[in-house]
């Protein structure tokens, strides 16, 4: 009785009864969608992300290619726009219509793949069958970073976080390595599905896909044992502001407009702001007197203006200098009459209490701040010191992970100062430490209203702390000093350029064999 129960379940009803082999395809359908809501929770449930495609290239296989990926394109929507709405900033009160619309922007990505295995699957033989759906997952990904300018695959590293086996192949392949793992196992199980799981063929396929995750575990659990950082270590003070995004719901009418905002509002974020500002010049002292080596603030952890912006870095450069630390300060330029836009600034400054670096935010986050802040095309800051190589980039842009390759060569230690806010945390977080992995870098993200934390180059984590869940404003960690050279950090993204030409292989081997059927 279970044995025919599995069998309905895996191979649907006989074929003359429609309803329930329509009503079992649904299921299908049903069990994919819940998946994939789980894999884009926050946090997310890890393992839905190699079970989804499973069912959902399963339901697109039994149907008629149009209505088949029109209503995945629906459920895809659906579970994609419930994560948005639960991860989306809460100020100022954005219309429902933008959810709709960021949403709109992942569904390329995420059904392009479901077409080209339905559309060219049923036109390979053998191996070729399975490699279209993760081809496809890698074309899409490389094409929507190279040519529409997107960060990608933060979306799927993300449930990556805590497997450190895994992440030993980011040195060497970058994410392209772990998404091809990800989305490989979808179709071959469904081949095994169609075959009705005769043994025979268990050694195909599956076996090369089993023998590959072996071979990547035991590699990860080698390099994570015997290869450990050595490294002496430095100690970072991230320190995190009480200002948050709520700042902009009282100020956003008047820089829509570019007009002064109303004395009363900037009264009340002037005192605001040297509130502010007080708390962080005594938590710098602080942890200077505590002996850290380097302190970071936060992305945007203070507001100053544009006459007053001299005065308040000559009192840090004093600071440093008193202390012999290095200062990472990161605050938003404003004009109070909004006559221009505001800059989204990085100040590097040495033990003498010298300037060596002003960087302004080269990725602007879509219609948040590039309403807000002027674009930039500066330079990353590499600042050589006595503990190490280090770099600083600001939150968003440590997400472009080309960006960080070029820009990161010889570093030892990337500091990335962020804010996020409650709804998308931890997960943001967890994003961006596999450029650490990557580029062999150790990774500090401190991070205003959020989860900051800092990783080593193995991704191991060293510290974290909550802003939300933590009494304490400053978080201490030892860093390793050096890090290492990758391959990855040599060949970019050649895996994902492999991918897309494979990818193109196909394609044309399904339009050769359409062709030499129809004679």
């Amino acid at each position: 009785m279970m044995n025919k129960c599995m069998k309905n379940f895996f191979m649907g009803t006989s074929k003359n009864d429609v309803k329930m082999k329509k009503a079992v395809n649904y299921m299908y359908l049903i069990i994919g969608g819940i998946l994939l809501l789980l894999c884009w929770w926050n946090p997310p449930v890890s393992i839905a992300l190699w079970l989804a495609p499973v069912f959902l290239i399963r339901f697109t296989r039994s149907m008629k290619p149009l209505p088949g990926l029109l209503i995945v394109l629906l459920i895809s929507y659906s579970a994609c726009l419930i994560s948005i709405w639960q991860r989306m900033i809460p100020f100022p009160p954005y219309p429902f219509y933008i959810d709709l619309l960021i949403t709109l922007q992942f569904m390329p990505i995420h059904l392009t793949p479901y077409l080209a295995d339905r559309l060219m699957s049923t036109r390979l033989k053998g191996i070729p069958t399975t490699l279209v759906f993760p081809l496809a997952s890698i074309a899409v990904e490389t094409i929507n970073y190279y040519m529409l300018g997107s960060p990608g695959g933060g979306i799927f590293l993300e449930k990556f976080y805590g497997l450190l086996p895994f992440q030993q192949l980011l040195p060497i392949t970058g994410q392209w390595g772990l998404l091809f793992l990800v989305t490989w196992p979808g179709p071959i199980i469904n081949l095994l599905w169609e075959r009705k799981f005769n043994p025979a063929i268990m050694q195909g396929v599956p076996a090369v896909y089993a023998g590959l995750i072996i071979t990547v575990l035991l590699f990860g659990g080698a390099r994570l044992s015997f290869f450990p950082p050595s490294a002496s270590t430095i100690k970072i003070a991230s320190i995190t502001s009480t200002i948050d995004a709520s700042i902009l719901r009282d100020i956003m009418p008047s820089v829509t407009a570019r007009e002064r905002p109303p004395q009363h509002i900037i009264n009340a974020i002037k005192n605001r702001i040297d509130k502010t500002n007080k708390e962080l010049h005594d938590a710098t002292r602080k942890a200077a007197m505590a002996g850290a080596n380097i302190i970071m603030w936060n992305e945007l952890a203070t507001i100053v203006e544009y006459d007053q912006e001299k005065n308040l870095i000559k009192t840090y450069c004093n600071l440093a200098r008193d202390f012999r630390v290095y200062l990472v300060m990161c605050m938003a330029v404003v004009d109070p009459d909004m006559r221009e836009m505001a800059e989204n600034v990085l100040y590097i400054i040495e033990p003498s209490g010298t300037v060596v670096a002003r960087y302004r935010k080269r990725h602007l986050v879509p219609m948040l701040e590039t309403v807000l802040f002027k674009a930039s095309n500066d330079p990353v800051p590499v600042v050589k010191t006595p503990y190490g190589t280090i770099a600083a980039v600001i939150c968003y842009d440590g997400l472009f992970h080309d960006f960080i390759r070029r820009a990161a060569r010889g570093v030892d230690i990337m500091l990335n100062p962020s804010l996020d806010w409650e709804r998308i945390s931890p997960v943001n977080a967890w994003r961006f430490t596999f450029r650490a992995a990557e580029n062999g870098f150790s990774f500090v993200r401190c991070t205003g209203h959020g989860l900051s934390i800092a990783v080593d180059y193995q991704g191991r984590l060293l510290s974290s702390q909550d802003y939300f869940r933590s009494d304490s404003r400053i978080m201490f960690t030892d860093v390793p000093s050096k890090g290492v050279n990758t391959l990855y950090s040599r060949i970019g993204d050649l895996f994902g350029w492999i991918g897309l030409a494979g990818f193109f292989v196909l394609l044309a081997l399904a339009v050769y064999h359409k062709k030499t059927s129809n004679k």
